[in-house]
């Protein structure tokens, strides 16, 4: 094992994303992000100014290349000229995880619920418990083979969301555990990984 920058040492590290250029970027709480190039230089955005939200959750590219940066202070999206701009109508969500589905929707969970976001033009809708979600907080969201988005809820369990309809899952449908924080789909079959180590 070698630690590729001393940058990064002691540091929490939530995400790592490679890209198709053969950089690698990490996603840092309390130190924002920072870019390993393939020279083998490791860039603190931060100290450059373009990116000055400290704690990232993701990171990921949009089918047309561009970086997006999932931050306890919104959303954001890299410029052609490298500088991040925050994304309109993100400001007031804590992110932590965010996909893009195959009909070019955003999906985000977050510490305030589920934001839907059309990437053409960032028009947004936020589902919450008001709206039958059995919690706020969302850890992680997936798509399936099928299309349903699936999030696992910090405290209240596992969502599917399919054709509009939200459909719940906690302890009384089989779930080890409620407090739910990762949900992957493998070969058909999906695997919850909740806060006491059960894998469901």
């Amino acid at each position: 094992v070698q630690v590729i920058n001393e940058q990064l040492s002691n540091i929490p590290i939530y995400d790592i994303f490679p890209d198709k250029k053969g950089n690698v970027w990490i996603a840092t709480e309390g130190n924002g992000l920072f870019h390993y190039r393939p020279d083998g230089k490791v860039y603190s955005e931060i100290m450059l100014g373009r990116l000055l939200a400290g704690t990232i959750s993701k990171v990921m590219t949009t089918k047309s290349g561009k970086l997006m940066v999932g931050t306890s202070e919104g959303l954001f999206i890299q410029s052609n000229a490298g500088a991040f701009r925050l994304i309109p109508g993100t400001s007031a969500f804590q992110i932590n995880d965010f996909i893009v589905d195959e009909g070019g929707f955003l999906w985000i969970g977050t510490e305030q619920g589920l934001v839907r976001m059309q990437l053409a033009t960032w028009q947004l809708e936020v589902f919450t418990e008001e709206d039958g979600l059995p919690g706020n907080q969302i850890s992680a969201v997936i798509q399936d083979h099928e299309g349903s988005i699936w999030m696992s809820m910090k405290k209240a369990g596992l969502i599917r969301m399919n054709a509009g309809a939200i459909y719940a899952l906690n302890e009384t449908d089989g779930l080890e555990n409620n407090r739910v924080n990762i949900v992957v789909e493998h070969q058909g079959s999906m695997y919850v990984g909740s806060d006491d180590g059960s894998i469901t």
